[in-house]
């Protein structure tokens, strides 16, 4: 990964998020303890598989203003149940959710 292109946003043990240097794209996410996470104001697009294998995850809060969630995005998330898709967002690319076995509650954009 060419840190050029990337800016490590918050990272401690257990804990990183990666942006591009525009903050516009959130391109991974590496987290062990919370089981919720909210994605910061200003970004546009979820990477393709930016929350693979986050099974800690039950709930993703998602800002107003995304327009993109790229394929596989939340691959893996096994364990999430709740998840607000906001009206801003135009493209789901396919297989965005493979394997997000749990979600109980998901709401998507009239």
């Amino acid at each position: 990964m060419s840190l050029s292109k990337n800016k490590i946003e918050q990272s401690n043990i257990g804990f990183s998020v990666t942006f591009n240097t525009d903050k516009t794209v959130l391109k991974s996410v590496v987290i062990t303890p919370p089981d919720e996470y909210t994605v910061p104001d200003g970004i546009e697009e979820i990477g393709e598989k930016a929350f693979y294998n986050c099974k800690n995850f039950k709930k993703i809060n998602l800002p107003d203003g995304l327009k993109v969630i790229r394929k596989k995005a939340f691959e893996g998330c096994a364990n999430l149940e709740t998840l607000i898709i906001p009206e801003t967002v135009t493209k789901i690319e396919p297989r965005a959710f493979l394997g997000c076995r749990n979600i109980k509650e998901i709401t998507l954009p009239h």
